[in-house]
């Protein structure tokens, strides 16, 4: 079986998340705060949504983002990623 590469995984996630409804999507940003990749996917889908609490989600990973001294330094020794399963 072939290995899936980062491409590969940003897609499955990003397809992930399309079927995920607003408190799932809370729940993945909580376990994902650090994590880089998974934040702008999820700001990615975001995006598409219109309600108050999706907004608001956005807002907070846009917060996030903007604000370097709290995200993980990536390659480093102390990167922390998190493996969640969106179902």
């Amino acid at each position: 079986m072939a290995s899936l590469n980062a491409a590969d995984i940003a897609i499955v996630r990003a397809h992930a998340l399309r079927e995920c409804d607003i408190a799932q999507l809370e729940r993945f940003f909580v376990v994902s705060r650090e994590n880089v990749d998974a934040l702008r996917d999820l700001q990615d889908e975001l995006r598409y949504r219109q309600s108050p609490q999706a907004l608001a989600l956005l807002s907070q990973i846009q917060n996030v983002l903007a604000a370097p001294e709290r995200l993980p330094i990536r390659g480093g020794a102390g990167q922390r990623d998190c493996e969640v399963t969106v179902m």
